[in-house]
């Protein structure tokens, strides 16, 4: 959610090193019917130590296949995707990962990843 999304930014604006120690993935799905699937997931990243921000719905957005999107090619980022997809491996969901370029109202700070859900998850 928003409110989540922005007490996570304040704490890494007090303590801006915490950001490059605590992982965080934001749940994008595709409908408001992936909901519930998209809760297990995160609730299986929380489990493994991930901080999971909340989930979006992104109708506007579709995706084929479920991805995790990485914005920095470091071997930190290649490390956490992995890991990452290991978690959702264990919870079922198989993902492909993406280097992707941030959109300019993205506000990303060290390890921070997307998980884009595939629009006939469920």
């Amino acid at each position: 959610s928003a409110s989540a999304t922005n007490a996570i930014d304040m704490a890494f604006a007090s303590n801006p090193g915490a950001a490059k120690l605590l992982v965080r993935v934001y749940i994008h799905a595709h409908a408001e019917s992936q909901r519930g699937k998209a809760i297990g997931i995160a609730g299986a990243l929380r489990a493994a130590g991930y901080l999971v921000p909340g989930i979006d719905v992104k109708s506007d957005e579709t995706y084929h296949d479920t991805e995790v999107h990485y914005y920095s090619e470091d071997s930190q980022s290649e490390s956490d995707v992995a890991a990452i997809s290991a978690v959702l491996a264990k919870a079922g969901v198989t993902a492909s990962k993406r280097l992707t370029a941030p959109a300019q109202s993205d506000r990303l700070r060290a390890r921070a990843y997307g998980l884009w859900l595939a629009a006939n998850l469920e």
